[in-house]
């Protein structure tokens, strides 16, 4: 086989329908880049403004309603000729494609979510040849597509129907992103040819694991040339470990399958339960059946590790239990939901970009990824990173938060995408679960969506979920599990039976807290295990001042509001839902000014849904709230929400067994989001509550329902922990109140509670006193911060150039280093610390810039929320 790469020598122009094309682009052909895509290709050419700063958004717009071509000119590879075929392979178009060659048409696309591949030899020519690639515009198509099907209901997606079209969803906008319809040749695209016979796909798994040994399976899918349909092909699976392990191989006519047994196996486990070994697997298609003298025809190789997955889903006396096992060992799944890390995928799938979100997740104390139905089947290095790093991968396929059409071209198409990516990722260790769809089946229930017009007698993705997909995942990887929807309480009578966000079964998403209510409702819930649940908070500002102007760092600026892109401005929106989160906590000056000026409608009398449109373009809405105090108290609530959250799932446990919250990353820089990273990659105030909350030893307060208070101390190691804990009752100023002390014995993977004692946890002024256990980082505070009669924030502080060291002299809650207020690039080792009296922090800042300790211990760079309490 020989490959030649088709990356050089692109250009992209708009083509066709014109009337939506700034007259100064209409004839324009401007360098492209492969992968890539034109939006990419028009900010490296200077021909828009980039689309993340201000409200460039609106300006390009018009993109995603224009149809694009792609062209290059090549001169094939002379020893291409020398084999039966040459195939023209596109592992991912986005979206629409017309695929032309010297002049021929070749092929049509409309899904990006697999790759294809064209027999081209008729019309490739010797030396010079023209390849041109047209994608129709993407929003064009949907509604096309909607309105020949019919109309189905979604939410999101301001950019158009994004439900009609086998197309990134979040690419026409969503809760946290922009709109920005794209298209181009966002995955790699070469010439292959072969003769003979090539290898299509290699998929492995574990059948068996005992004391000493481990017996595995290898599936081999190959394809015959034209010429060889009779010719013997033979199959040959080696195993490298240590000595080569030849397997024994059953060939059918185009398939083979092989088993090899591998003693003294090494295991692989998901990252805090054992090591991440990994094997090579070689295949080798022969004329030959001796391996000896093996005449190789096409040969490849996967990575993979030694393990089995499974997913307890069986009735206890609560409901259904939804527990993932490794090697027979349950795993309390702790982790993210993971969105496209850019909305232009050229950015998104760089690998250093994404081996460095990754590592972000494991720093945190993650131990799974959950890949979100809105996005995309990532790249291969996604998976390859997560198999290294101990990562487990929850994959869903591509489905987000609306009905689907199930009439063709779609059914055919969606077949062929299940079964190009599971075949393509089914090898990797860390992928633990597959699962058919994000809220599709819960809307369908309980939002109102199966009585909609636009629902009743129409197909809605039923299907998908409950027949195609699991007949797809059964045939090509039948010991990985499958589950139809997140959330999905596991019952079939999706019109009847157990409700589908039920916290008694399966799965289930946590959103009333932030859409409806305050943090505390996390405790209403114990759910077997929470897939989705979030609270937002602001990129840090850094983020914020690369694409907002200074004069506009306002949050009731239309640049601010911009980047909020939650809610409907009419009903609700989550500037107005942050600032309610808020005044339940805080004393903010000017806070409920603010939401009274965000509850009023446009002086135009157009309050346009959140993405939609420039939000109040015309004015700043009157504020008086300072920008940097609610820049760090969004960010401390948002701490303070999902440290509350994770605290009481976990301590739930092993009723509850996963927590994985939204979001791990963004798609756009200086958003508030849910994420604890925001997008240019730095870590939130929320990423390091998580490294806390996520530790493998966790103690936490937590209320029962009598009214009584615990410490429940949370062992997730598998070695046991035997302490004495120490519980005091302290006025703020350090006077001691009461103390219990307690041993504590916590097996490996277990949770104990020490109930506190009555005197200990009945506070004398509930204004002016905290409980602390063993030191100042687990501690609980008797009343909102608004109540609380906090002391004047007083410090020491050192500075050698590279630790800022803090001696406190009150108590100081929340304390927090901003430093890329000074330095753009600064990195700080920890934030948002709570020290009682006379406690001192160590905190490491890495800059270029010479940073003082008054630029450091001076506002809004140093803040902590004493200033925020009773006034």
């Amino acid at each position: 086989m020989i490959k030649q790469p088709l990356h050089a020598n692109w250009t992209v122009r708009a083509v066709g329908d014109m009337s939506d094309v700034p007259a100064e682009l209409r004839g324009v052909v401007v360098p492209a880049r492969v992968p890539g895509c034109v939006h990419t290709d028009l900010l490296r050419a200077g021909k828009i403004e980039d689309p993340y700063v201000d409200l460039n958004e609106f300006k390009v717009r018009w993109i995603g309603h224009v149809d694009w071509e792609y062209g290059t000119s090549f001169d094939a590879d002379a020893e291409l000729f020398d084999h039966e075929r040459i195939d023209l392979v596109c592992d991912g178009l986005d979206t629409v494609a017309t695929i032309e060659l010297n002049g021929s048409k070749i092929a049509a696309t409309q899904n990006m979510h697999r790759g294809y591949r064209f027999d081209v030899r008729p019309s490739l020519r010797r030396g010079s040849n023209e390849l041109r690639i047209t994608f129709a515009s993407p929003v064009k198509y949907a509604h096309a597509m909607r309105q020949r099907l019919g109309p189905r209901p979604y939410v999101n997606g301001p950019g158009g129907p994004f439900n009609f079209i086998r197309k990134m969803a979040c690419n026409f906008g969503w809760d946290w992103g922009p709109a920005l319809p794209t298209c181009g040749i966002w995955r790699g695209i070469r010439l292959e040819g072969w003769s003979e016979a090539r290898i299509c796909s290699i998929s492995f798994h574990v059948s068996k694991i005992e004391s000493d040994f481990v017996e595995s399976v290898a599936d081999v899918e190959f394809e015959r040339a034209p010429s060889a349909q009779s010719k013997d092909v033979h199959v040959i699976v080696e195993l490298l470990a240590g000595e080569p392990l030849v397997g024994s191989v059953k060939t059918k006519e185009n398939s083979a399958s092989a088993t090899i047994r591998i003693r003294e196996p090494r295991l692989w486990w998901p990252v805090g339960h054992g090591e991440q070994p990994l094997y090579e697997l070689a295949v080798y298609l022969s004329r030959s059946a001796s391996i000896a003298s093996r005449e190789t025809i096409d040969d490849q190789s996967r990575h993979i590790g030694l393990r089995t997955v499974e997913l307890d889903t069986s009735p206890d006396d609560i409901g259904r239990k939804f527990v993932l096992k490794v090697n027979g060992k349950p795993i309390f799944c702790k982790g993210f939901n993971w969105i496209p890390d850019d909305c232009f995928l050229d950015r998104a799938c760089e690998p250093s970009r994404v081996r460095q979100r990754i590592q972000q997740a494991v720093d945190a104390g993650g131990n799974m990824l959950r890949v979100w139905g809105g996005g995309i089947f990532e790249t291969d290095d996604f998976y390859s990173f997560c198999d290294e790093t101990g990562v487990l991968v929850w994959q869903d396929f591509l489905f987000a938060c609306a009905m689907y059409p199930e009439e063709e071209p779609f059914w055919s198409e969606v077949q062929a995408e299940a079964r190009y990516n599971v075949a393509r990722l089914a090898h990797h260790p860390s992928l633990a679960l597959l699962n058919g769809c994000n809220e599709n089946i819960w809307a369908y229930r309980d939002w109102g969506w199966k009585d909609h017009e636009d629902v009743k007698g129409k197909t809605w993705g039923k299907g998908y979920y409950f027949d195609l997909l699991p007949r797809m995942c059964n045939e090509l990887t039948p010991t990985i599990p499958y589950w139809a929807g997140s959330p999905w309480s596991g019952d079939y009578d999706v019109d009847n039976g157990v409700p589908p966000n039920a916290a008694t079964h399966g799965n289930k998403h946590v959103w009333e807290a932030w859409f409806k209510e305050d943090y505390a409702v996390y405790r209403t819930f114990e759910p077997r295990f929470c897939s989705e649940f979030g609270f937002q908070g602001p990129a840090n500002y850094a983020s914020i001042a690369r694409v907002v102007p200074e004069t506009a760092r306002d949050f009731g600026s239309p640049e601010i509001r911009h980047r909020q892109k939650s809610g409907d401005r009419v009903r609700d929106d989550g500037d107005r839902r942050n600032l309610r989160h808020l005044i339940r906590h805080f004393n903010l000056p000017g806070a409920e000014e603010l939401l009274a000026a965000l509850d009023s409608p446009d002086p135009n009398g157009k309050v346009p849904e959140c993405g939609a449109e420039p939000l109040h373009a015309a004015k700043t809405l009157p504020s008086r709230v300072n920008f940097d105090d609610l820049h760090y108290l969004l960010g401390v609530n948002q701490c303070r929400a999902l440290t509350l959250g994770v605290e009481w799932f976990r301590s739930r446990q092993p009723t509850c067994m996963g927590t994985l919250y939204w979001q791990l990353n963004d798609c756009w820089p200086g958003g508030t989001t849910w994420s604890c990273i925001d997008g240019d990659g730095k870590p939130k105030l929320l990423w390091y509550a998580t490294r806390r909350f996520f530790s493998d030893e966790l103690w936490t307060f937590q209320p029962e329902r009598d009214g009584a208070l615990s410490l429940y101390v949370i062992n997730d190691t598998d070695q046991p922990l035997d302490r004495e804990v120490e519980i005091s009752r302290e006025r703020f100023d350090g006077e001691r109140l009461a103390r219990q002390t307690a041993p504590v014995a916590a097996p490996p993977r277990s949770v104990r509670r020490v109930p506190v004692e009555r005197g200990v946890a009945t506070p004398t002024d509930a204004t002016r006193e905290l409980l602390w256990a063993n030191g100042s980082s687990t501690t609980w505070f008797f009343a909102p911060d608004k109540e609380l009669n906090y002391p004047r924030a007083r410090f020491e502080a050192e500075w050698d150039g590279r630790w800022l060291t803090l001696t406190a002299k009150s108590l100081l809650r929340d304390l927090c280093v901003f430093a890329d207020r000074l330095d753009p690039k600064a990195l700080v080792s920890d934030q948002r610390m709570t020290l009682l009296p006379d406690e001192m922090t160590k905190i490491e800042i890495v800059s270029e810039l010479p940073l003082t300790k008054e630029q450091l211990t001076s506002a809004p760079v140093i803040r902590c929320v004493n200033e925020f309490g009773r006034r």
